[in-house]
């Protein structure tokens, strides 16, 4: 499997005490994240062996708003919390696997239980649930699913870095 990304964050903060890059802090900000993969799975469908050659590419573009506190140490150490980062993002995610070794057609079974694997998979996501177009040929072993729609999130961590 492999896999690429591209990411992009920038925002504009805005200390809430008269110290400077130091407490509380609000951050409107914009992101953009590009990912790309591809690889080859192997399954089984109605009981055969099956391998896929599949590729997925996303692309998101969000706006949020991220809250926390920094805090200098010992003059250079820099604690940055950020404990609260709702965001919502536009996005769109392509997937497709296509069957190349095998010839000939699936059977209806096969497309039937490929299609449901699928979904199955994707049942497992709430926020995405019932909202992709999942598309199954028979006839050239091609399995897709489609996303597009928003999608929110929250994001909390602890960076730490050196003040120069």
């Amino acid at each position: 499997m492999n896999m690429k990304a591209v990411s992009f964050l920038t925002g504009f903060r805005r200390y809430l005490c008269k110290q400077v890059l130091r407490g509380f802090y609000i951050e409107p900000f914009f992101t953009y994240v590009h990912h790309t993969s591809d690889g080859t799975g192997e399954g089984e469908l109605d009981g055969q062996p099956v391998t896929m050659d599949f590729t997925n590419a996303y692309n998101g573009v969000g706006i949020g708003v991220q809250l926390g506190a920094q805090f200098i140490i010992a003059k250079r150490l820099v604690i940055d919390l950020f404990f609260l980062d709702p965001q919502v993002t536009s996005s769109t995610n392509n997937f497709r696997a296509i069957d190349p070794y095998n010839s000939g057609a699936w059977t209806i079974i096969q497309k039937d239980e490929a299609e449901q694997d699928i979904k199955d998979f994707l049942n497992q996501f709430p926020f995405i649930r019932n909202k992709v177009d999942v598309h199954v040929d028979n006839m050239n072993r091609t399995v897709t699913a489609d996303f597009n729609g928003p999608l929110v999130g929250v994001r909390f961590g602890v960076s730490i870095g050196f003040a120069l």
